[in-house]
């Protein structure tokens, strides 16, 4: 019983400090990105001053998303402290996770706005595109 708990902790360890140095959440953040930019600018047909827009709203998003990033690094080399202690605080990990959900909503709600005003810019063509995209990406 305790090894598999011992296991448990190790492989909990392990992922969480792939989060933690960013290896798996946040890797090739910029890449993919740059080719999801290029695949919207390419979908919606976006003249080059819509594309230059998006491009410097996205790295406008992702500069004041990187303080969100790196707390939410550091609250899990937190957990990943909590739960190798012999008797972890149940209450400690969930006010963790809350941070984080807290983190991660404001990097969503950040990423809802630059849609929001990626939709002043297009043609009503573009739109009817837009609209389109988006669906078809809650469908799959």
């Amino acid at each position: 019983m305790i090894r598999r708990c011992l296991i448990v902790v190790l492989l909990v360890g392990v992922v969480l400090a792939g989060f933690s140095s960013g290896a798996l959440a946040f890797g090739s953040r910029a890449f993919s990105a740059g080719k999801m930019i290029d695949r919207i600018a390419s979908d919606l047909q976006l003249t080059k001053q819509q594309k230059d827009k998006l491009l410097s709203g996205a790295k406008q998003a992702e500069e004041e998303a990187k303080d969100l990033h790196s707390k939410n690094r550091e609250i899990y080399g937190k957990i990943q402290k909590e739960l190798l202690k012999d008797l972890p605080d149940r209450k400690v990990l969930s006010d963790f996770l809350q941070q984080i959900s807290q983190n991660n909503a404001q990097i969503q709600l950040k990423r809802m706005e630059r849609i929001i005003e990626l939709r002043k810019e297009l043609t009503p063509e573009q739109k009817t595109k837009f609209e389109n995209l988006l669906r078809n990406k809650k469908d799959g």
